[in-house]
């Protein structure tokens, strides 16, 4: 089966599309009335959205010389030493190893680089003494309304 010449293309909610436009809803995106001029036969096709994805965007990717953290468990052996043999420093603090990303990209570590949440420093409560001032302007001789 080989549809001929398109003779027509309506878009959804034009005259001859609606009960397309009824069976298929938003999906539909055209109607084409095809003629193949061997056969006399008129071709109805029709014109879906199969799938919808959503946007992409390419994953986050560090500079190479970008220090990032990876988290390796005490239990995997053959990760731990891939880490050392690279050179990795352990942050206590954190509970993380430090290493490049190139080189952990190169020692295929990638899918062990975490992003480590933030410890900042809290600020006293009180890290200041409240001011005392005077509202009242019969008081305030520089002030007046």
């Amino acid at each position: 089966m080989t549809p001929g010449d398109v003779r027509k293309t309506m878009g959804p909610g034009q005259k001859g599309t609606r009960r397309f436009l009824r069976d298929w809803g938003d999906r539909l995106v055209c109607v084409r009335y095809r003629f193949d001029p061997a056969r006399k036969i008129r071709y109805t096709t029709v014109e879906l959205v199969a799938s919808v994805a959503r946007p992409w965007a390419p994953p986050f990717r560090p500079r190479p010389d970008a220090l990032v953290y990876l988290r390796v468990d005490r239990d995997d052996w053959k990760a731990l030493r891939k880490v050392r043999e690279a050179r990795a420093w352990w942050d206590g603090e954190r509970g993380l190893w430090r290493l490049r990303y190139d080189v952990a990209e190169r020692m295929r570590l990638r899918n062990r680089i975490v992003k480590p949440k933030l410890h900042l420093p809290q600020a006293p409560r009180y890290a200041h003494r409240p001011m005392a001032t005077n509202r009242n302007l019969s008081e305030n001789p520089g002030k007046s309304s």
